[in-house]
């Protein structure tokens, strides 16, 4: 940990390559005991720091993640898309249900996909969970074998047609 700031490492996300583009394009490496330096750029896991969203004091990096509790809001994707919605922007975001509504009130289909195709989730993209694809019949009939409690952790988005 750094003795001042008290973060972990700075840069604990970035791959050798990403390291290499930094340093490429001028950024310049701050020692994790340097005191009289504030990296302008800092990615570190989740475990290594947490950053407010506003400070009184300007002893933050300029670019830093979000704070974790807004970012839970971001991870789940049934949340963001509600939030999406609220706010009049659902047309940046496929259509979104968690899979318990999906099942218990089946939207109806969407005359512009053709062949609709919709995609199973873990709602908060838990690594280790795949996306499953499925047409309309066979995503039903999955929400059927797993059953309401079954379903809680998952949504299901609808795929967006490619452009025509």
């Amino acid at each position: 940990r750094h003795r001042k700031w008290g973060w972990g490492n700075p840069l604990g996300k970035l791959h050798r390559q990403g390291l290499q583009l930094f340093s490429a394009s001028g950024w310049q490496v701050v020692k994790e005991d340097a005191d009289g330096v504030l990296p302008g750029f800092c990615w570190p896991t989740r475990q290594a720091s947490h950053f407010p969203a506003h400070a009184s004091s300007s002893n933050l990096p300029l670019i830093r993640p979000f704070p974790q509790e807004f970012t839970r809001k971001l991870d789940d994707k049934a949340s963001l898309a509600r939030h999406l919605n609220d706010a009049g922007c659902s047309n940046i975001h496929p259509e979104t249900w968690r899979a318990v509504d999906f099942l218990e009130n089946t939207p109806p289909k969407c005359g512009k996909c053709g062949e609709e195709v919709f995609f199973l989730k873990h709602s908060l993209g838990v690594k280790g969970n795949g996306v499953h694809v499925f047409d309309r019949d066979g995503l039903l009939h999955r929400l059927g074998e797993l059953g309401w409690k079954g379903c809680e952790p998952f949504v299901v988005q609808r795929c967006v047609a490619p452009p025509s």
